[in-house]
């Protein structure tokens, strides 16, 4: 019978696809990984993985017997959580990830009062983009992602926090900065500074203004790696405009850029921010202290829920 030890092996070399890898993100050496597996195929009597393939790829007996050890796992865990709940239940690792145009403006809002507050809750934050979440969050490889929604997964369980109207940033000596609202139908695509492509804001973006897929304002500029700070500094600079979601574009009106960020006429343009994890996740105490600390310290001009005011930009079809 198979182990809790060999099962997590087989789990690793399936995510990682090489020994090495596999080996160091389950803390043995390679020989042991290696001979463990070997062990496991010879009692089970099937090869679970095509070692002459580069990366290593499982067979068709081991994509099969690779899912049920992610269910044993899971369970597993589970088990192992329950018996500690009582004693220790708000202490341990979370790790969540956040896409970067959200991560900047809203760490700040609650993660001091969290880490106060729950200190024996390690908090592991890192950016990640949207397409890099949900594949983490597949592997299990972090408990949960804060980014734009809804994403039309079923596999995952989108929890909404809350709504971000967009805004028009413009740069000193535009023609629109004397305006006091644009509307979407005064928006010129030829103008627009787009994030960059990594970022799902890009597509929401373009889906607003219309246009290509440009990355400037300049016919001959193709901006690779543009983040929301990239972009209000060249707007800044008196090129063009660019469209940021509320608390961006708080941010950037309490710096007193030369510029001026300007609301767009209603229904307003907005994304929705949610919290994102696996459905039946185990850590759902840690889940909810998370939810709660987040609401509990954004500013009250952020909308909480659905609105005639604005209209939700969504994401359905762009991931799978």
């Amino acid at each position: 019978m198979a182990s809790i030890t060999q099962l997590e092996y087989v789990v690793a070399l399936d995510q990682c696809r090489h020994f090495g890898r596999a080996a160091g993100q389950c803390h043995v050496s390679q020989p042991t990984l290696s001979a463990q597996l070997r062990k496991l195929e010879e009692e089970l009597g099937v090869v679970l993985f095509d070692r002459n393939k580069q990366p290593i790829l499982p067979t068709e007996d081991g994509k099969a017997f690779i899912e049920q050890a992610k269910v044993v796992l899971t369970e597993f865990k589970r088990f192992s959580l329950l018996g500690n709940r009582s004693a220790d239940e708000l202490s341990g690792e979370f790790r969540l990830a956040v896409i970067p145009t959200i991560a900047p403006y809203l760490m700040p809002l609650f993660l001091g009062k969290f880490t106060t507050r729950y200190p024996r809750i390690e908090l592991a934050i890192e950016e990640m983009s949207t397409e890099r979440i949900i594949e983490t969050l597949d592997k299990d490889q972090i408990d949960a992602g804060i980014l734009a929604t809804p994403l039309g997964l079923s596999r995952v369980e989108e929890e909404p926090l809350f709504y971000e109207p967009f805004f028009l940033y413009v740069g000193p000596g535009h023609r629109l900065l004397k305006s006091s609202k644009v509307s979407e139908s005064m928006l010129d695509p030829t103008e627009l500074w787009l994030p960059s492509e990594e970022h799902c804001l890009r597509q929401q973006v373009v889906d607003v203004c219309g246009g290509d897929e440009r990355g400037g304002c300049f016919p001959s500029v193709h901006l690779k790696g543009g983040s929301i700070e990239t972009l209000v500094e060249m707007v800044s600079r008196g090129e063009g405009y660019t469209l940021l979601p509320q608390l961006a574009a708080a941010s950037v009106a309490r710096r007193k850029f030369e510029g001026k960020v300007l609301p767009i006429t209603r229904p307003a343009p907005a994304r929705e921010v949610s919290l994102v994890h696996r459905r039946g996740h185990l850590k759902q105490s840690m889940l909810k202290l998370l939810r709660v600390s987040i609401e509990s310290g954004l500013p009250r001009e952020l909308p909480r829920e659905k609105s005639r005011d604005f209209r939700v930009v969504e994401l359905v079809g762009h991931f799978r």
